[in-house]
């Protein structure tokens, strides 16, 4: 922090500390104790009392949650889905672009200033600390930026909700799974004609240097975006992927469609 003093023809004294730690009580009490020295008068104990009162407003946090009383957090739940599934590059047209990274076993938040700590709140609903490069990140904050993940009828984390402007409904980030680095040789062995029903077949091939492109008759064409090993996501649909079977000899043997009607199998001719 730094703190600065201005004198006014009143005599009166102007104290301006700043802090990089939103929400936190290090201005007061630097500004406070800077003031006992100027007015030369019996200093107090200021960070003492600020931790008297933390303690108290602590303990009695503690005691509304064991009497049920915090209507705003559901306690003993946890989210939908393994904190994998959370991962890829949230949109919005006007704020631009989050990733959500998994880094052992907690998610990050990633925008081209900031990196946030997403700590599980409830359900799939996480708090977001923003962490320092050099202070890392603070904890004291008791409210801030919630996150809200949504999902499609397929099961998937399609969306995150936030309230970034008061008065404003929650912002919509339309998330895409961030595609797996694939060369062209590797995507070889997807390639080929896969039989969905008698006279139904659907065709893969590439396009391109290292694009999977995948054919049914009567269909357009979609191009398909790599996402984890043998899984791949249509790009125009929400909710629409595909994974291919692998046998013990790396050779692929089948598919799977799946849809948010459900998961449709087909074998490779």
């Amino acid at each position: 922090f730094s703190a600065s003093t201005s004198f006014f023809p009143s005599d009166s004294i102007g104290i301006i500390v700043l802090t990089n730690q939103g929400g936190s009580a290090i201005t007061s009490i630097v500004r406070n104790s800077i003031a006992d020295r100027l007015l030369k008068v019996k200093p107090l104990d200021w960070l003492g009392d600020r931790n008297k009162a933390d303690a108290k407003a602590k303990a009695a946090a503690k005691e509304a949650e064991a009497k049920g009383g915090n209507n705003s957090r559901q306690l003993g739940t946890k989210p939908s889905h393994e904190a994998k599934a959370y991962e890829g590059l949230y949109n919005h047209p006007g704020y631009g672009t989050m990733e959500v990274a998994l880094q052992k076993d907690s998610l990050f938040g990633y925008t081209p200033g900031n990196k946030i700590w997403l700590q599980h709140h409830h359900y799939d609903v996480f708090q977001a600390f923003e962490v320092h490069k050099t202070d890392g990140i603070d904890t004291t904050q008791t409210e801030g930026l919630k996150i809200q993940f949504t999902m499609n009828q397929a099961g998937e984390i399609n969306a995150a909700l936030m309230t970034l402007e008061e008065g404003l409904k929650p912002m919509e980030f339309v998330r895409k799974p961030k595609p797996n680095a694939i060369t062209a040789a590797e995507l070889k062995k997807y390639e080929g004609e896969y039989e969905l029903a008698p006279g139904a077949v659907a065709k893969f091939y590439i396009k391109g240097d290292k694009t999977l492109y995948a054919f049914i008759e009567g269909q357009p064409e979609y191009e398909l975006v790599p996402t984890d090993k043998n899984k791949f996501v249509i790009k125009a649909l929400s909710g629409y992927s595909i994974l291919f079977d692998e046998n013990d000899k790396g050779e692929i043997t089948g598919l799977s469609f799946i849809q948010p009607n459900g998961t449709f199998k087909a074998k490779k001719k």
